[in-house]
């Protein structure tokens, strides 16, 4: 079991636009569901890769964000979801406090209360990856900093 906490952290990952493929309310949905994981005793860090759709990043009082201006174009709202996560892991990792060892990434559109405890049950320092079981794709995984 898990006794040091310090190495922990939590990325909330958006991208800061008008709507989605799925979600014509997709800010309504941030704005509820991103600061409720404030009251994670791990530190929350808000990875933004679409900012400049409002000219400015999605932000919460009491969260960090990481922003960078992602392609929120036309063209690219079926194909770059994943290069665009993809390239935000890699953006996110040079820039979250060198600290985090082992990093948790959430989609924003999730609240999942559940996941904070389980994350004491998972055997630390021997696991580097956690994936979200049965899905095709993972909206929560956590991975050591070298992965």
């Amino acid at each position: 079991m898990f006794t040091n906490l310090s190495g922990i952290c939590l990325s909330i990952f958006l991208c800061s636009r008008t709507a989605s493929n799925t979600n014509a309310n997709l800010m309504d949905v941030y704005r509820d569901r991103v600061p409720r994981w404030r009251s994670s005793p791990y530190p929350v860090y808000i990875v933004d890769s679409c900012n400049q759709t409002f000219g400015r990043p999605f932000t919460v009082p009491g969260m960090r964000t990481l922003s960078y201006a992602g392609d929120t174009s036309f063209w690219c709202s079926w194909g770059c979801p994943t290069l665009r996560e993809t390239i935000a892991l890699e953006f996110m990792i040079q820039y979250i406090d060198k600290s985090c060892s082992f990093i948790f990434k959430i989609s924003g559109k999730y609240w999942t209360p559940d996941l904070i405890p389980q994350i004491g049950k998972i055997p630390m320092p021997s696991t580097n990856l956690v994936m979200q079981k049965g899905m095709k794709s993972s909206e929560i995984f956590g991975m050591d900093r070298a992965t």
